[in-house]
Parts: C-alpha cells; structure tokens; sequence
C-alpha cells in the first residue's frame, strides 16, 4: 500500500496547480473546466439548501492547493481548509484567504461547528478502510445540525479498486457510515461532465428529510 501523504505531497510539488489535485491526464484548460463545473454544482447546493444565506463558514475537506476554497471566499463565504500535503497548504495560504491547516482527515479535530463540510474528489484516495471511516466520523463531527456535507464518490452497487490509489466505495456503505451518526442522503447527483462516473452526495441531519433521486 502506497504512503498517501507522501504521494500527494509530491504530486502537489510536482504538477501545476490544477493538474495536481485535478486530472493528470487532461490538459489545464481542461482541468480548470472541471474544477469550475464541480464548483459551480457546490454553490447550487449551498444555494438551494441555505436560500443565499450569508455568511456561511465551510470546511474545504481536503483542499489541495484551495482553489475550490478560493472559489466560495469569492462567492461570499468563509472558508477554513485541511488537506494532509504541507507543500499544497502552503500554496493554499499564499492564494487564497482563510485558515488552512496541515493535518490529515482522520485525525482532524473541528474548534467549531461549520454550516457545511465539502470533501470533493478525496475519500476515494483513502485506501484504508478505517481510516476512510475515522474521516467520515471527523467530518460529521464537525458540521452543525442544520448544515450539510457534500462529498464525491462513484457511489455504485459494488467496491471497485483503480490502480494502487483509488477505491470507490458502494453506496449503501456511504449511507451505512452517515445513518448511523443521524445523517440521510438528500441528494445523489451525477457530474454529467464527459466519461466521468463520479456523484456528488449531499448529506444532512435525517430530521430535513431524504430526496435520494
């Protein structure tokens, strides 16, 4: 199994900005398309459910270098970041305002509640299955009840292994993990961006009711 933190770190190191925590195998343009069409569905989300509430706090779950949480201090809100890669947290504080924060996912402690949790193209990476669960548990633990966690996954009927640092996790081991710290799945929407598979997963406290279309 590999190191993850020393993969990622040398990969932020490595690659430009977008390529880094993006799709190496895509060009800039390309890339910079994808994070804004992923960015774009985040801020439909916290729009619908929040009605343009301002201000908002969010935790960016594995930001990377911050360029989704640069995008939502643009659109108003405010915005603390974690990701395990000191070499892009040091790059997300140079770019964008907020708190970032070297520490990794299982082992994240949250000082506040955050009105919601975004973890976008990570949980995946996490090859561990305890600590893919820990992280969870860390990310729940830090949203307030009224709040919501967006997070990305293939989502399907089975465990599915890519290469030596992807495994997407089925869905019902998703809805596992959230129903049992109150959580239901609001809505599981597709990227809808080329061959891509992924879904975004929007979770909220089970008294808000479920729309698992």
């Amino acid at each position: 199994m590999i190191n993850a933190r020393e993969y990622w770190d040398q990969r932020h190191q490595a690659l430009d900005d977008l390529r880094s925590g993006g799709d190496r195998g895509i060009s800039e343009g390309e890339n910079y398309a994808f994070y804004i069409h992923r960015l774009s569905a985040v801020l439909r989300f916290l729009h619908e459910h929040f009605y343009g509430k301002r201000p908002l706090h969010i935790l960016d779950a594995g930001c990377g270098k911050g360029f989704f949480s640069e995008g939502l201090v643009r659109s108003g809100y405010e915005v603390d970041g974690i990701d395990s890669s000191e070499a892009a947290i040091r790059i997300a504080r140079e770019q964008t305002v907020g708190e970032f924060h070297c520490v990794p996912l299982e082992t994240f402690e949250a000082k506040r509640l955050y009105d919601a949790v975004i973890c976008i193209d990570v949980l995946f990476h996490i090859l561990d299955d305890q600590v893919w669960e820990a992280s969870l548990k860390n990310l729940i633990n830090s949203v307030s009840i009224n709040g919501l966690i967006i997070v990305t996954d293939v989502a399907g009927p089975e465990r599915l292994s890519l290469g030596n640092y992807i495994i997407h996790r089925p869905r019902e081991q998703y809805l596992e993990c959230f129903g049992e710290r109150g959580f239901t799945l609001q809505r599981s929407v597709p990227f809808r961006l080329g061959v891509n598979p992924n879904k975004f997963l929007v979770f909220a406290a089970s008294t808000q009711g479920e729309d698992s279309k």
